[in-house]
Formats: structure tokens, sequence, C-alpha cells
């Protein structure tokens, strides 16, 4: 059974190449239309990422356990932006505390050799870092803490005609102009039909995408309070 606002790779293409008069017209091949899908499908994911991507492509949460002498562990290999760190107390994989960021320059000022390896002050300063594709932790963490990130992942790569474009709401309409004035571009002939096409939806992915918790929206997030976040 279908999903409203879900399309297929094979879908969008077949209607690429009818709004663009190109159904029995190869100079653009299925190959270099796929390409192009792509292409503004990360597009719109990046849009709806930067401004919504919690609300919209969240990823399950990522777990490791802490191995007590590295500071860096690898991000998941789908791994686009990050959106939170967690910290068990108890060692279990539950009962999780929320971290907080440091900057490099301060990455051994919560090193004190006074604390023992396993005391809670430990834990309590342990403050994270994204470096590359690693997450940096400091201090030292113990062996066998469970940490827990919560991230968006990369855009996926459409390759088989099966694969899915969630639209969400009808936003793929966005790829499909943009894709149709790559096409007529590739035609030398005018895309500006398409191209406004595109700025409309833009403008409506923005006003529609806003706030998916309609009933209640979220509110400014106190960075100065404590309570059991460390």
């Amino acid at each position: 059974m279908s999903i409203p606002g879900q399309t297929t790779l094979l879908a969008i293409r077949t209607l690429v190449r009818s709004m663009t008069d190109t159904v029995n017209n190869q100079v653009v091949t299925d190959t270099e239309l796929n390409s192009y899908i792509n292409l503004d499908y990360q597009e719109l994911y990046g849009l709806l990422v930067t401004s919504y991507g919690d609300n919209y492509f969240f990823q399950t949460p990522f777990q490791f356990q802490t191995d007590g002498t590295s500071f860096q562990f690898p991000l998941p290999t789908d791994f686009f932006k990050l959106r939170g760190v967690d910290l068990s107390l108890t060692g279990a994989s539950n009962s999780f505390v929320t971290l907080k960021p440091f900057n490099f320059a301060q990455r051994n000022r919560l090193n004190d050799a006074f604390y023992p390896s396993q005391s809670f002050n430990v834990l309590q300063n342990i403050r994270y870092q994204i470096n590359g594709n690693n997450i940096m932790l400091t201090p030292l963490a113990q062996a066998g803490q469970w940490i827990q990130l919560w991230y968006v992942p990369r855009c996926p790569v459409l390759v088989n005609d099966t694969d899915i474009v969630d639209g969400v709401n009808g936003w793929e309409q966005y790829i499909i102009a943009s894709v149709c004035a790559k096409v007529m571009v590739k035609q030398e002939m005018d895309p500006s039909p398409f191209a406004a096409e595109k700025e409309s939806m833009r403008e409506r992915i923005i006003d529609e995408a806003a706030n998916r918790n309609a009933g209640d929206p979220s509110t400014v997030t106190d960075v100065y309070d404590t309570g059991w976040d460390f």
C-alpha cells in the first residue's frame, strides 16, 4: 500500500519526462535524470534539516560503550548533524543524562588528577566535541560507560526505481521542478517556468514545515538550567 507523500524514483523520473516532453527523447538519459533527482533530493533534504531536522529526519539513537583508554570514538557511518549526546550514569543502556559540548581550546580544562577514574565527579565533568568523523570526550571516561547520540542521518541515495522519496506533503514537487529546469537547460530551452515553480515550492515548504507539532509549539531552550544535565 502506498503512503501519502511518498513516491518512487521511477515515478519522479516518469513525471519529469512527461513535463519536459522527453518521454521518447534520450537527450537526457535515465542515469542523468537519476543524478539530477539525487542532487535535488539532497537540496530539499538540506533545506529541511537546516531548519527542521529534529522534526523530519531524526534517527534512532546510536549507542556505544567507552573503553577506558580512548578519547575519540567513530560516529555512525550515516552521520550528518548531531542533535544531542547522552551519558548513562548507571553503566547500563538506560538512565541517560544530557552531556554538553566543549570548545577545543578547553579540551584539558576538565581533567583533574585528583578525581579517581571511577568517581561521580569525572562523569559529571564529561563533555564532548565532534572532530571529523569522531566524537571526542573529555576527561577520559571510565570503561563500560554507555554514550548515546541523537543525530540526523545523511540524505539517502536513490538507486533503484522502487527507492522512495518522502515528500511529506507533496514537497517532492520541489525536486521535480528543479530537475525539469535542468532538463530544459540541457535541451537549450527556457527553464524559467520550472525555476519559478521551484522557488514557489521553496516558499511553500518554509511556510508549511516550520512547526510539525502545531498543537504544542517548541519553546526556547534554557541553556543555563543545569538540573541533571551535565
